[in-house]
């Protein structure tokens, strides 16, 4: 955390050269309403230049703050880093709170409670129920635990992905174990034939394997509040297993069907939400724009 904020104080100019140039943007776009996809400068700059723009924030970390969200075991660092980076994203509009689970606003709050917002890929896709389990690593250094889980069970299929070279191709191990580069589309397309996904506990991952009905092994990035957040909370909404390494031994053998049910069910609503948040960020603007200047205090 103080290694953070030391960063962000030698880069102070490079800061303030950024609001500058988003004021000159407002000033020659003239937008009806910024969407800020938690881009921390932008809600800064709508908090401190306060441009005659609304802003609708929209990220699931917003749902930390609501009273029916898991707490989490992680350090009070950890927890205080991540409320300082969602209050400098909402600026002075409203946050689109996306969450697994369906709940009411906060009375007096510029929360919106919404459900995931998931790529029209992911809906279009038919799933099946194949016989390879589907890995996602953050970074290589979890390969070898794969690869150890692998040996003690050769006779189930897998296919990992994660950040390696796209020209080195795909590294066939053995005829049931094989490593890929990063591709979003074939890594859809895999999730949809797949008995199983492994994963970091990254929202978006969680949310389209409980969209796409597969089982699903959650696996928090050690020291990231967040993403034990995000796994405590697909446990408690039955659409994930968490777990702090790599034992697939531990991915369900079939989904929760009733949490599916209701994950779908809440999904269907994304885009009467989103519409109704962003009349919510409009008629927010309008009112904080009629009411007359309040004197600082001394």
């Amino acid at each position: 955390m103080i290694g953070t904020v030391w960063q962000a104080c030698r880069r102070s100019r490079s800061f303030l050269a950024s609001l500058r140039e988003l004021d000159r943007l407002y000033a020659i776009e003239k937008p009806d309403l910024l969407v800020n996809f938690l881009e921390p400068l932008a809600g800064l700059h709508h908090r401190l230049r306060r441009p005659p723009v609304p802003q609708l924030a929209i990220g699931h970390q917003f749902m930390a703050s609501h009273p029916s969200y898991p707490s989490g075991r992680g350090t009070r660092a950890g927890a205080a880093g991540m409320r300082l980076f969602s209050s400098l994203v909402a600026g002075r509009g409203i946050c689109h709170a996306l969450s697994f689970f369906q709940a009411e606003d906060p009375p007096g709050s510029r929360l919106r409670v919404a459900p995931p917002l998931l790529r029209d890929e992911v809906t279009q896709l038919e799933p099946q129920a194949g016989p390879h389990l589907l890995i996602y690593l953050l970074n290589a250094g979890y390969r070898s635990e794969v690869e150890r889980w692998h040996r003690r069970h050769p006779e189930i299929p897998v296919h990992c992905y994660y950040e390696r070279p796209a020209e080195a191709g795909d590294e066939v191990v053995d005829a049931t174990l094989c490593f890929h580069a990063l591709h979003g589309d074939r890594f859809l397309r895999m999730m949809a034939g797949c008995r199983g996904v492994v994963c970091s506990a990254g929202f978006e991952s969680i949310a389209e394997a409980a969209c796409l009905g597969k089982p699903v092994l959650a696996i928090p990035v050690e020291g990231h509040h967040e993403q034990e957040l995000n796994a405590l909370d697909a446990f408690r909404c039955g659409l994930a297993v968490a777990a702090d390494r790599y034992d697939l031994e531990r991915v369900p053998a079939a989904p929760n069907q009733s949490a599916l049910v209701r994950f779908r069910s809440w999904v269907r609503e994304s885009d009467a939400r989103l519409q109704a948040s962003v009349q919510a960020a409009l008629s927010h603007s309008a009112t904080r724009a009629s009411r007359p200047p309040v004197a600082e205090p001394g």
